[in-house]
């Protein structure tokens, strides 16, 4: 009887492994038609980047979009003083505050090191690092090399 019901918890436990091992994940989203090269979805649906008049692109290993499209999409203010290149963000009790030109980002008190700072195009779009600033606000980011998808997901 005992041998009985240690070999069912054994086959139990492995059969419950063997389960979680291959749950299903969820299919990636689909690449919007006509739309080619990197594209970022926030919660599964696609941030249309070009209209701000800017697409997303790769620069030094670092997938960049347009300021205003990656704060909008997760929900931020943004503030953009010319005098200064500063912009400011905030959403709820987070504030990110950063030069065009400059590595250097400050969420709240902390300094956060970027690998490309914000600059401008010459089509005059201010572009920034989408993981740096999702991140940011807790937002969780992969990325998908061989779609060249950029998955942000919200903790809200």
């Amino acid at each position: 009887m005992k041998k009985l019901l240690i070999l069912t918890l054994v086959l139990t436990l492995a059969l419950s492994t063997v389960a979680f091992a291959t749950a299903v994940t969820e299919p990636l989203p689909a690449v919007p038609s006509g739309v080619t090269g990197v594209t970022v979805y926030i919660n599964n649906a696609y941030l249309d980047c070009s209209v701000y008049g800017q697409n997303a692109f790769i620069k030094d290993d670092r997938t960049l979009v347009p300021l205003r499209s990656i704060f909008e999409a997760l929900g931020a203010t943004v503030d953009y003083d010319e005098s200064t290149d500063a912009i400011t963000s905030t959403k709820d009790d987070i504030t990110i505050n950063l030069r065009i030109g400059d590595k250097k980002m400050y969420v709240n008190d902390d300094v956060v090191e970027l690998d490309v700072p914000a600059f401008v195009t010459e089509a005059n779009r201010t572009m920034v690092p989408v993981r740096a600033i999702s991140e940011a606000f807790k937002a969780k980011v992969d990325w998908v090399e061989e779609t060249e998808q950029v998955l942000i997901t919200t903790i809200n």
